[in-house]
């Protein structure tokens, strides 16, 4: 009964299914702690490569930083709301999913402009792992 109720705190995409036979309570808490750790993750990781991003591009990597602010700033409402509207789980699959494709591109970016472009599309992912989790 504990796990059932802990279950559907945690998760209100899983409405209707039956908990004690789909996952277990640490697994959930532990996927849930990895989307959540996407936000803080996705500018983390990016600051010691600052002066390597600025070398190869020959451009300040300032603009990167801001679009993924402004962007993990400005998401988190609308997030919430698709999430609302559409079913929690699926918006958190395909932001989980938009996340790695657009660190994939960040890596291969021929350009600082494809570079930006593709931190902000991280970040959007990132924001809605932190908002929806």
């Amino acid at each position: 009964m504990i796990k059932y109720v802990l279950l559907s705190t945690l998760l209100p995409f899983f409405h209707g299914v039956d908990v004690n036979k789909s996952m277990s309570v640490s697994r959930v808490v532990g996927i849930l702690s990895l989307c959540i750790i996407l936000c803080p993750l996705t500018m983390d990781l990016y600051f010691p490569f600052v002066p390597m991003v600025q070398e190869f591009y020959q451009a300040s990597p300032q603009h990167t930083i801001n679009i993924v602010m402004l962007v993990m700033a400005l998401m988190q409402i609308p997030i919430g709301l698709l999430a609302d509207r559409y079913k929690h789980k699926t918006i958190l699959l395909i932001a989980v999913a938009l996340y790695g494709l657009a660190a994939y591109q960040c890596f291969v970016a021929p350009t600082m402009h494809l570079l930006v472009f593709y931190r902000g599309l991280q970040a959007l992912g990132s924001c809605a792992g932190f908002v929806l989790a």
